[in-house]
C-alpha cells in the first residue's frame, strides 16, 4: 500500500517518501509543507 500525506491524503510522490520537514519527523509531501510555509508560517502540524 501506498504511503498517504497526512494532511492531504494525497499518495506520497517518490521524492516525498524520505521527506521529513520538521524535527518532529512528521512526514508530510512537499506541496502540504509549502503551503504550511506561506499560509501557517510554517509551523508544524
Amino acid at each position: 500500500s501506498e504511503k498517504e500525506c497526512p494532511l492531504c491524503m494525497e499518495p506520497l510522490e517518490i521524492d516525498d517518501i524520505d521527506f521529513y520537514p520538521c524535527k518532529c519527523e512528521y512526514q508530510i509531501c512537499r506541496f502540504c509543507w509549502h503551503r504550511l510555509r506561506t499560509d501557517e508560517n510554517g509551523l508544524c502540524p
